[in-house]
């Protein structure tokens, strides 16, 4: 080996070393830090409930068979139980109160209602959407037959609740409730209403 091919040799090792050096002193890529996501916990729906209400109601009442458009407000407590499987709520209610329920002309009136129905619905997270229906109750006067009479009766209807804190809800109700058509006194006297609520409820 002559010493031209020599240096031309050692000259080649020499630029081979120099990119290879280069690349050492780069920092190697960092894998992508990790998203930190934030587990949600949901509503729980579950466990015991009171409230308040307040509403109105626009009905019919009937004596002898002559009808009058009959309506009123309405305002009372409420209590309740929950349970929820998954996304499915169940559970009991029972609500009552006094009732300003008078027809056109004042034949029949309605001073308390009372009802306890059974709820089933469905939670989308802290908003409950429920269907309701059970035994209704009412105190019905008529000042034509000149007495009155507690009456029972059904009521069914549905509703949203939405979670406002950990503790409080709030809710819009629609009932129909109907008291039946009883005698009184010998005269036949009819009630029925849909009644429209808004209430809270503080959760246990």
């Amino acid at each position: 080996m002559t010493v031209r091919t020599a240096s031309f040799a050692a000259g080649a090792a020499l630029l081979a070393m120099v990119p290879a050096a280069y690349a050492a002193d780069i920092p190697a890529p960092q894998p992508p830090a990790q998203a930190f996501v934030q587990e949600q916990v949901s509503f729980d729906w579950s466990g015991f409930y009171v409230g308040v209400y307040g509403g109105y109601a626009f009905g019919e009442s009937s004596v002898e068979g002559l009808s009058e458009d009959a309506e009123g407000g309405l305002a009372g407590g409420t209590v309740g139980f929950n349970m929820q499987s998954g996304s499915f709520v169940y559970g009991i209610e029972a609500d009552g109160g006094w009732a300003g329920i008078e027809d056109d002309i004042d034949d029949v009136t309605v001073d308390w209602t009372s009802t306890v129905r059974g709820r089933i619905g469905y939670a989308f997270d802290s908003v409950l959407v429920y269907a309701t229906g059970g035994a209704a109750i009412g105190g019905v006067d008529s000042d034509i037959v000149g007495d009155g009479d507690t009456r029972l009766g059904f009521a069914v209807g549905g509703g949203v609740e939405a979670a406002l804190t950990d503790n409080i809800s709030a809710k819009v109700e629609y009932q129909y409730i109907d008291l039946g058509d009883d005698d009184i006194d010998g005269s036949p006297v009819e009630f029925d209403a849909h009644t429209v609520k808004a209430g809270l409820n503080f959760h246990f």
